[in-house]
């Protein structure tokens, strides 16, 4: 299959699943609502606090592990692939249950402390639903390698297909949970149930398409898992670097500005994010091929795939940060019924967010590709630290222009170092680029065709 067949497919099945994931939080409130009642669906979304914390770190060696699989696979070692994939097995089920075990010891300290009292739930259904909530989302560890046999054999559209579907079986079965009658303990042993099933459908169909693999032994050499360990914590720096970008620069507005200003600032930048989704489907398209394109150390392949990715980030960027300042007082006011009234400078400021960002991030696809996140999430992270500080400084002196300055610096920072360290980890020059020209040819004719 060609790389640009399969840059499509990856785009069109990112995009559906995109929406879908979307739609799952708006479709299924109602239904929250209208079965539960406020309190108690507020009650819920407070439990559902901790499981949704440990989803985002992923332990991280999902996709440390994953990453080298993909790339040992796709260089035609197939037996330290199969290696490195059941190691990887073994040490998630490790950390999975210390972290059942951890939490588990977390939520009895609470429960002996009468944490749980302070909720309107019963004790019992509280604790029941938790736990059940926290096993569902660490079977999700594993779904990293799951998705990396699909990548490694150029299908990573059929993974997001297969998530795509799953999460509308997730949505059904928990409307007819809801419809049903059913309460906390039903709705977290319907999605666990769920999150099993897709699991195994993943896994069995993954191991099964991946016919050529042997059978893997387990890797006792600390010489070869502390690199990819250490790798796997660097991953876990993401889900910090993006929490303390949104929390932090919400809190920063909080503080120096009143309740006011972080509705607005939130409200806009929920706008901001939602483009960004829009725009973070080149990453999801493109990564796949790059990644098989780096292990078969095709070099002409890599520069095509960075220069087409970097060109789309630049220009559909361009467009929708645009769209963004022009458009975006508009929408805004239909949206939120012309509550707020941000000034233009604003509007200004975080088009240069979406701008930027979208280079950086295309760019930072460079670095999960190689398996190389050490310095790039280091980095990101600082340079996030450093953002909101000054965010904070300005915020005294200009009120929410400064928040945004602070942003604008992160952002900048970031890209200042992502691009041209992308670029050197794929020995790539300005000149290399020049080879995705035939891509965007390609592009522009299905376009004009249809």
């Amino acid at each position: 299959m060609s790389v640009k067949k399969n840059i499509a497919k990856n785009g069109i099945a990112t995009v559906l699943q995109k929406l879908v994931l979307a739609g799952q939080h708006l479709f299924l409130v109602p239904f929250f609502l209208s079965a539960w009642g406020a309190e108690y669906y507020g009650e819920w979304l407070t439990l559902t606090a901790i499981p949704a914390a440990i989803a985002l770190t992923d332990l991280g060696f999902g996709t440390a592990f994953g990453n080298a699989f993909v790339l040992k696979y796709a260089a035609g070692e197939k037996q330290q692939a199969a290696d490195l994939l059941k190691t990887a097995v073994c040490l998630i089920a490790l950390c999975c249950v210390v972290v059942l075990m951890g939490t588990s010891a977390v939520v009895g300290i609470v429960h002996a402390i009468g944490g749980f009292e302070k909720i309107a739930l019963p004790e019992d259904v509280a604790i029941t639903a938790l736990m059940l909530l926290i096993l569902s989302r660490l079977l999700g560890f594993f779904l990293s390698l799951g998705e990396a046999q699909f990548r490694a054999i150029r299908k990573a559209h059929q993974y997001i297909n297969f998530f795509t579907v799953f999460s509308v079986i997730r949505i059904v079965v928990g409307c007819v949970v809801l419809l049903s009658g059913g309460r906390a303990i039903e709705y977290a042993v319907a999605d666990l149930g769920v999150s099993v099933v897709f699991l195994v459908t993943v896994w069995v169909i993954g191991q099964r398409t991946v016919v050529d693999l042997g059978r893997g032994k387990l890797i006792k050499q600390w010489s070869v898992i502390r690199p990819l360990a250490t790798k796997g914590f660097a991953y876990m720096l993401t889900p910090l670097q993006q929490g303390i970008s949104l929390q932090g620069a919400s809190l920063v507005v909080r503080v120096v500005l009143g309740a006011e200003a972080v509705a607005l600032f939130n409200s806009m930048r929920t706008l901001v994010n939602a483009a960004h989704q829009v725009l973070s489907t080149i990453n999801a398209s493109l990564f796949p091929e790059l990644q098989i394109a780096i292990a078969e150390k095709r070099q002409e392949r890599v520069s095509m795939l960075y220069g087409v990715g970097m060109l789309s980030a630049g220009l559909l960027g361009s467009i929708a940060a645009g769209g963004f300042v022009l458009l975006g007082p508009f929408v805004f006011a239909l949206w939120t019924g012309g509550v707020f009234q941000p000034s233009f400078s604003l509007w200004l400021l975080f088009g240069v967010v979406l701008l930027v960002r979208s280079l950086w991030w295309t760019a930072g696809m460079s670095f999960r590709a190689a398996n190389c996140p050490g310095w790039f999430n280091i980095l990101s992270l600082v340079f996030t630290c450093i953002g909101v500080a000054v965010a904070y400084a300005l915020s005294m002196q200009f009120g929410l222009n400064g928040v945004l300055c602070g942003l604008v610096l992160m952002e900048c920072l970031i890209a200042v170092y992502t691009i041209p360290s992308s670029m050197k980890l794929l020995d790539l020059s300005a000149k290399d680029l020049s080879e995705c020209r035939d891509v965007i040819s390609f592009v522009l004719k299905k376009l004009k065709r249809s």
